[in-house]
């Protein structure tokens, strides 16, 4: 009858709609997902830069140490080993400067960068006396000034170092995770509308069927 034939078209229009908002959804999470994945994924590497940027600054430190220490030994600070001093700590001026691109003033960086300027200043005292001739001062300089120092540097780089270690990792984790749930709400999403054509199908035979 025409009721029954408008009543069918009902039900389907009413499945063809639930399907179709069904997939909306599904694309929304999915989109959802994917953008933040990729959130995740930047904090991640913004970490791994960071953590880059600091052991690179830990070596800087050390060459920086031992050069002046070389100096000691020998004396004096020659034309060498004063180039290389700067270049150390110009190095090493550049990879502080470079973690404001990640850390953006935060906490850790703003330490980092008291530590370092205190660092080079008494650092660069000690290449004055040095260049004086003045061994005693240097050593005394060096006992008194650099080596506290360098040991408040290094400690705070070596705890920043395993903070965004740690953070990066989590992230990678979060990440993952998401893209496991994103995955399965996907192939469920896929199942429920293959589930429900099969239905459709089956129902349309039985009228077909029913109608002979």
């Amino acid at each position: 009858s025409v009721a029954a034939a408008v009543r069918r078209a009902g039900r389907r229009a009413g499945e063809s709609l639930r399907a179709v908002v069904l997939l909306v959804a599904a694309l929304c999470v999915a989109l959802t997902a994917a953008m933040t994945f990729i959130s995740l994924q930047k904090a991640s590497a913004e970490h791994r830069e960071s953590r880059h940027l600091l052991s690179s600054l830990r070596s800087d430190l050390y060459e920086s140490l031992y050069l002046q220490e070389e100096a000691i030994v020998l004396g004096g600070l020659d034309a060498q080993l004063d180039v290389a001093l700067r270049a150390s700590l110009d190095r090493g001026a550049a990879r502080v400067a470079g973690l404001r691109r990640f850390d953006g003033g935060g906490v850790q960086e703003r330490v980092t960068q008291r530590l370092f300027v205190s660092y080079r200043r008494v650092l660069e005292d000690e290449a004055v006396l040095l260049r004086a001739g003045d061994i005693g001062g240097a050593r005394r300089l060096e006992e008194l000034g650099v080596d506290p120092v360098f040991h408040d540097l290094t400690d705070v780089i070596d705890q920043h170092l395993a903070d965004h270690e740690a953070a990066a990792d989590r992230l990678e984790l979060q990440a993952d995770v998401g893209s496991v749930v994103t995955l399965s709400v996907a192939a469920m999403v896929i199942w429920l509308l293959a589930s429900r054509q099969r239905k459709a199908h089956l129902a349309a035979e039985r009228a077909s069927a029913q109608r002979r």
